[in-house]
């Protein structure tokens, strides 16, 4: 079993850090393209696995069996996609993936007239998904508002080519909102026409057009080095062609980190971030329910600087391509702190103290290792399995080790 040890033996952090383009947009552009049939054309730098693992299931337009791994937006967004296809196909994932659910996705496909049946549990993966039946469109669609927002997402990257378009009702509380929103910008990014009126979302049918496929780099994959530079004592990152254009939810990290003395620039090719000596809050109570999947690096920002953080709306995390819950509290535990989790929030008061090389296990989660190696800048930390993080940021090694 492969062990990467890590050690950062300078309190300066420094460098140009290279991120990936963003799977969250890219993998939402890639259902639209294939929607119309344009041509999907990338270059394989800078992108993540799954990115390229949806592109080339995409490729085939003859495939009839497609295999998703533990990539839930691939999943996701892909059972919505076929169920707008002529034939019959089967759709499946991991040992971990059987085990997410995606019932909620199911039922409001069926509803709008889809055919979908389970291979196996009920509300899990493999679906067999056949030809839809347009004769049962014109429904409003809802869900209960503590499913993913991918759900709602996976229903309106569809919906302008669905026969009589899409009517959806949102929850007045969603999971990771950012992300509809995320997707609602990337309609309007082509030209879907779209209505808002309340709680609901009318997608009308219409034609799609597409010229480009737009590359934003990746601010989920950002914020572990804006973490870097708050555990550092001095920071000087370059991000070429990093923007805040709003798009991505992550994008609060730059507020949260503010409180550690983190400030940035933005820059006509890119943003540089730098760090100055501030006084530190003795406790932070933070909402991630708009963007949930920075609770790993926030948790160990916490651990490590000693500041406690109380976060709410986490209760989806259990559900991430491993418990994030589970997972952060088993392995900060091994440096002797204390998480308490309740249903929808999770308390980080203690700080964490190794005693020489501390070995995490990644869960099989790019997010859990990604956030666990930015404990060695305190401590000696070894990461097993580090190939994990190819899943949003193949490089991310390679960057890491050059700051």
């Amino acid at each position: 079993m492969e062990v990467k040890y890590l050690k950062k033996h300078s309190s300066k952090v420094e460098g140009v850090i290279d991120l990936p383009y963003s799977k969250s947009v890219l993998n939402r552009y890639l259902i639209l393209a294939r929607l119309v049939d344009f041509p999907i054309e990338l270059e394989k730098e800078y992108l993540a696995d799954d990115t390229v693992l949806l592109a080339a299931l995409l490729a085939n337009p003859q495939r009839d069996h497609f295999h998703c791994a533990n990539a839930g937006t691939v999943i996701r967004f892909l059972t919505a996609y076929l169920a707008t296809r002529e034939g019959e196909q089967v759709i499946d994932g991991s040992p971990r993936m059987r085990q997410r659910p995606i019932g909620p996705l199911v039922d409001a496909l069926r509803h709008m007239g889809a055919d979908i049946s389970y291979l196996g549990e009920a509300g899990f993966p493999p679906l067999r998904i056949g030809s839809p039946d347009p004769s049962q469109s014109g429904k409003v669609i809802k869900m209960n508002g503590s499913v993913s927002s991918q759900f709602y997402t996976a229903l309106l990257l569809v919906a302008a080519k669905w026969p009589g378009g899409v009517t959806l009702e949102l929850p007045k509380e969603m999971v990771s909102k950012s992300y509809l929103e995320m997707t609602l910008r990337v309609l309007e990014s082509i030209g879907i026409r779209y209505e808002m009126a309340g709680n609901r979302i009318q997608v009308p049918q219409q034609s799609i057009q597409m010229n480009a496929l737009p590359m934003e780099r990746d601010w989920s994959s950002a914020a572990f080095f804006f973490v870097i530079a708050a555990l550092a004592k001095e920071a000087n990152l370059f991000f070429p062609g990093l923007v805040r254009e709003g798009t991505q939810g992550d994008e609060v990290i730059c507020e949260l980190v503010s409180h550690w003395g983190v400030y940035y620039e933005e820059k006509k090719d890119g943003m540089r971030i730098f760090k100055t000596e501030t006084t530190l809050p003795n406790t932070m109570v933070i909402d991630l329910k708009g963007t949930p999947d920075l609770m790993p690096a926030l948790a160990v920002l916490s651990a490590c600087s000693g500041v406690s953080m109380r976060f709410s709306g986490v209760e989806h995390l259990r559900y991430k391509e491993s418990d994030r819950i589970e997972a952060m509290s088993v392995e900060l535990a091994k440096g002797g702190v204390r998480m308490q989790a309740e249903k929808d929030s999770l308390l980080i008061e203690s700080s964490f103290a190794g005693e020489g090389a501390v070995i995490f296990d990644t869960w099989g989660d790019h997010r859990v290792a990604m956030s666990l190696s930015l404990i060695s800048m305190l401590e000696e930390v070894g990461i097993r399995h580090p190939e994990v993080v190819s899943k949003s940021f193949p490089d991310y090694w390679d960057q890491l080790e050059g700051v």
